[in-house]
């Protein structure tokens, strides 16, 4: 009997698992069946906030701000940066936000910035101002602020 309970593949043994990352858990429900099968009692799914469904809309943010031609000459021509600027963004979202928090910020690379203000021959205050998030984001430096109220 002790062997019993201790044993996680009994057969009709149900078994909830979680696995946590970056602020988020991620919950489901199994059975286990003759034969060393398993029955999904409950399947894990993402919701609205999930972190694909916020990294699609920095993407398309991006590729709006930045146009797409330009945005993916920056992936092709400059992957490591690409790549540090997505994982910049995913401190970004693990990061607490106090409620007097206005903005948040994140690494907007430069590459991408000379990249955009050639293809347009306008310079980022002016590629900003002229786009459906102007008043919301703002770039100084290397840094990307966005307006929480964008969210």
């Amino acid at each position: 009997m002790i062997n019993e309970q201790k044993d996680p593949f009994l057969v009709r043994k149900t078994s909830l698992c979680s696995f946590g990352n970056c602020g988020t858990v991620d919950i489901s429900a199994q059975q286990v069946l003759d034969g060393n099968g398993l029955k999904i009692i409950h399947k894990v799914r993402g919701g609205d906030y999930g972190g694909n469904t916020v990294n699609m809309a920095f993407r398309q943010m991006l590729f709006r701000l930045f146009s797409g031609p330009s945005l993916l000459k920056f992936k092709k021509e400059y992957p490591i940066d690409y790549m540090e600027m997505m994982r910049s963004f995913e401190r970004t979202k693990i990061r607490p936000i106090k409620p007097e928090d206005k903005t948040v910020s994140t690494r907007i690379s430069a590459p991408l910035l000379e990249i955009s203000e050639e293809d347009s021959e306008c310079n980022i205050h002016e590629i900003i101002e002229s786009s459906q998030y102007a008043g919301q984001i703002r770039v100084k430096r290397d840094k990307l602020f966005i307006n929480l109220a964008l969210f």
